[in-house]
Order: C-alpha cells, then sequence, then structure tokens
C-alpha cells in the first residue's frame, strides 16, 4: 500500500528511504523539517565583485582540485573556481574525500563568506552546487536543511515544493479571529514561509505564528 509521503511527486523507494533517514516518515514530518538556516539568492556576484566579509553568492567553473597534508589526521583541500572577472579559492578543512565531488570544468554555484587570505579570495566550507551549462541557479531565498550523508539539500527542497503545489490548504490550529486579532499568517501560509520565505521578515512573521499556535495547543 502506497504512504502518504509516497503520493507526492517524485518520491519513489529510494527517496522514500532517504527521507525515513532524517525521520520523515509523513507530511506533517515533512513539513515540520523546517531550515537550519537561509541563503539569500537574490543577487549572484562576479568573484572580482563579491563583497568581503559578507555572506555572497557566485557562479563559476573549477579550474583546480587539490589537496594537501600539512601534518597527520588534517587535510586542506583547495577547489579553485574563476570566472571571467577572477579566481576563488573555496577551502575544505578535514574533508578530502569531497575531493571526488568536483572535477575540472564543472560548473558550479557556490554561497558562503568571503574572505581573503594572501591578497587572493577564498570562503571556507561554503555551500556548493552542482550546474549543468546554460543552467541558473535557483533565485531568492532558499531554504537549508540539516542533512545525513549522501543526501542533498535540492533533494528536500524539490520535495517540500512538491507537495506545495499539490497542495493549497492545510487544517487550521488557531480560530481565525485570534490570527487576525494577533496579525498571524494562516497556517498554511505560515509553514510554506517558513520553507520557501520572500523575505526574511516575511520567515520571522511565520516563525511568530507557528510558536503562538504551539502555544495554543500547549495551554
Amino acid at each position: 500500500m502506497m504512504s502518504e509521503l509516497e503520493r507526492i511527486k517524485g518520491i519513489g523507494p529510494a527517496r522514500l528511504k532517504q527521507l525515513h533517514t532524517l525521520g520523515i516518515h509523513t507530511t506533517e514530518d515533512l513539513l515540520e523539517y523546517v531550515p537550519r538556516a537561509y541563503e539569500d539568492r537574490t543577487r549572484t556576484f562576479l568573484i572580482a565583485e563579491a563583497p568581503v566579509g559578507e555572506l555572497a553568492s557566485v557562479v563559476g567553473h573549477i579550474a583546480l582540485v587539490e589537496e594537501k597534508k600539512p601534518r597527520p589526521r588534517m587535510s586542506i583541500l583547495t577547489v579553485r573556481i574563476q570566472d571571467v572577472s577572477g579566481m576563488m579559492d573555496l577551502v575544505f578543512f578535514n574533508q578530502g574525500y569531497k575531493k571526488n565531488f568536483y572535477k575540472r570544468g564543472q560548473r558550479v554555484h557556490v554561497y558562503g563568506k568571503v574572505e581573503v587570505f594572501r591578497n587572493h579570495k577564498q570562503m571556507n566550507s561554503p555551500m556548493v552546487e552542482t550546474l549543468k551549462e546554460g543552467e541558473t541557479p535557483a533565485g531568492g531565498i532558499q531554504p537549508i536543511y540539516p542533512l545525513a550523508e549522501g543526501i542533498r539539500q535540492s533533494t528536500i527542497r524539490n520535495v517540500v515544493k512538491a507537495w506545495f503545489l499539490e497542495n493549497r490548504s492545510l487544517p487550521e490550529v488557531l480560530p481565525l479571529d485570534l490570527c487576525e486579532q494577533k496579525a498571524l499568517l494562516p497556517r498554511y501560509e505560515a509553514m510554506k514561509a517558513m520553507h520557501f520565505p520572500n523575505s526574511m521578515e516575511e520567515q520571522a512573521l511565520a516563525r511568530k505564528s507557528l510558536a503562538f499556535e504551539e502555544l495554543y495547543v500547549m495551554q
């Protein structure tokens, strides 16, 4: 018998197993698996223009993948990317296994804090997403979920997005007059804004609405 999760478009046995690994067994589990952080992709920078000291989104091609082991039990993996404006190093400490994920010529989207080391821009342990040639990275504010090994951010994002595309409402917990009185979002809108907010202000309102709902239920 098909489970409620398997009714969501794109979920087969392999993806279902991944969701179970994360403790997601029902659609309610899925909706309550809220992001741990968000990426602001409202603007993508050229490497030369990426602001130092700030979080930024950059797209480039991999020019170098190199692992060094300066001492026992320590490895430094450097993935150098380039675009028309310059180069940037992505640095990963003690994550040598990631060298198998990246290849020269690959096109990637990266998001992280821009720093300068020896007059060269770099990001330490950024989020990295591989892109096909001509593919545009998802824009706006993107959710970052807690994951297990072998599960990609795009997997969870696509599953949650598919649920919202297929469903337009959720049973309300709070009385509607109370929502209006407290200027809170309806439950469906609050859940959607927790996963895919149009702004961080909307996400803050969604978090407030769901926290009030939880308090209401407890009382």
